[in-house]
């Protein structure tokens, strides 16, 4: 019985000792950075400032190469992958894991990229050697040894001979395997893993980008541009600018910036992507969804430049078809954005924003519509929002009015735009914030006040 005692005191001391070294391994990560082991992590140039949310270190030993891994997750992944090029496929992937389910601790195992699917492999240690692993102060970290020439699916990765780009990525674990990633980065070039040179993150501008640009087309322009339509074309009638109505300038403005977003939005990610890609179920929704809501948006203007005159009798075709093309690409601009925030690695908070945006966006039409409702019951000459027969009414833009004076409501509309213009402009300032800022820095930063 005393010996059994001992036995679990002499294990439970060579736990205590192996956690406490690899929290002193942790914390001195960062050292020798370019001197004596390699490093590479994320965001871009973090492991100067030693604020890695993402990292893979790398040195060569007798017996192979020493990687480390650490990452901000307790719950999913940190993985580091060499592959011969930025694209996944083809990549071997070692896989830090802060649990591996029941009550197994914290593992490394080895993985493949096969094309845009990463698999297991059945021998999860292969080439692997000096194992150790923790969760430390809310990281996962994991150091271990890999031999230098390993044969996987075919393909030899010889770590003497070989440069690779350098992938790091964490996401969720669910039971078959790794989960889409929700963060990663690809060094721009190849680096020697026996050598200690500097591996540049591939940058993600034009994706950033991208995606700035959507939110502020599909958000802010055409939300604006739109609410100006349907409600003030009889308001500011004694101000009309160079002969045209004050709305239709404030709408042409918002529909063109839309337009030019939207294009310069996908001329980047074209860029950033190397051409069009085949779908995956990862991202098949956003794309899809993007691509139809880009082609109602480019055709938009020139069904605009075609128009017949109001007195026509198929002006009404074209005010449901203008009206239905326009609203159809908001609304499938705005699902695309959606399905876009995991591609990018936004936190899932973010949807709550949008959420608010859709509920603050009918809100401020409910309560114009009810306006208009009262309006109307005062002076029915003075409507401001026609049925779609009469859309656009009798006159165009160019036209002055027969009255000279704002439909009843005005004040309050113009009140009702200021506060959706306020709220709108600070949704989207919150969005582009999101996307252009990691969550830890909003974090220090004291955005985030959360957990």
């Amino acid at each position: 019985m005393l010996s059994e005692v001992q036995g679990w005191s002499l294990k439970l001391c060579l736990v205590v000792q192996k956690a406490a070294s690899l929290e002193r391994d942790l914390i001195n990560i960062y050292d020798d950075c370019g001197s004596s082991k390699g490093c590479f992590g994320f965001p871009a140039e973090c492991e100067t400032n030693k604020k890695c949310t993402m990292l893979v270190t790398y040195s060569k030993v007798s017996s192979g190469y020493k990687f480390e891994i650490v990452g901000s997750t307790t719950t999913g992944y940190v993985a580091a992958g060499l592959s011969d090029d930025e694209k996944m496929g083809d990549d071997s992937v070692m896989v830090c894991l802060p649990s591996t389910g029941g009550d197994s601790g914290p593992d490394v195992v080895m993985a493949f990229n096969n094309g845009r699917s990463n698999e297991m492999l059945v021998e999860k240690k292969y080439g692997l050697s000096d194992i150790q692993a923790a969760v430390v102060n809310g990281q996962a970290y994991c150091t271990f040894v890999r031999d230098a020439s390993t044969e996987i699916s075919g393909i030899v990765f010889d770590l003497d001979k070989d440069r690779f780009h350098l992938m790091v990525a964490t996401g969720p674990v669910n039971p078959n395997g790794l989960s889409y990633h929700d963060k990663r980065t690809v060094s721009s070039g190849t680096v020697a893993l026996d050598s200690f040179e500097t591996a540049e993150s591939r940058s993600d501008l034009f994706r950033t980008l991208h995606a700035c640009f959507m939110v502020g087309a599909w958000i802010c322009a055409a939300s604006c541009g739109i609410m100006v339509a349907r409600y003030f074309k009889k308001t500011w009638l004694k101000s009309r600018s160079c002969g045209i109505d004050q709305w239709f300038h404030l709408h042409r403005f918002f529909m063109g910036l839309t337009w030019s977003l939207v294009i310069a939005g996908v001329v980047l990610i074209l860029y950033y992507l190397n051409g069009w890609k085949d779908l995956d179920s990862r991202n098949k929704e956003h794309a899809i969804l993007g691509v139809v809501s880009t082609g109602l948006c480019f055709i938009q203007p020139f069904m605009a430049l075609c128009r017949c005159s109001p007195t026509h009798k198929r002006r009404p075709v074209f005010n449901w078809l203008h009206w239905f093309v326009g609203n159809s690409a908001q609304i499938l601009g705005i699902a695309a954005i959606y399905f876009g925030f995991g591609l990018i690695g936004a936190p899932t908070w973010v949807v709550f924003i949008l959420i608010i945006f859709v509920a603050f966006h009918c809100l401020i039409h409910l309560l114009l519509s009810i306006g208009q409702c009262i309006s109307d019951s005062r002076a029915e000459s003075s409507s401001n929002v026609y049925p779609m027969k009469e859309l656009n009414g009798s006159r165009t833009p160019l036209q002055p009015s027969e009255k000279n004076t704002d439909a009843p409501g005005a004040g309050f509309r113009k009140v009702m735009l200021f506060f959706y213009f306020l709220g709108n402009f600070l949704i989207t300032a919150a969005l582009l914030l999101v996307i252009t800022v990691d969550e830890k820095t909003l974090k220090e930063w004291g955005v985030i006040f959360w957990e």
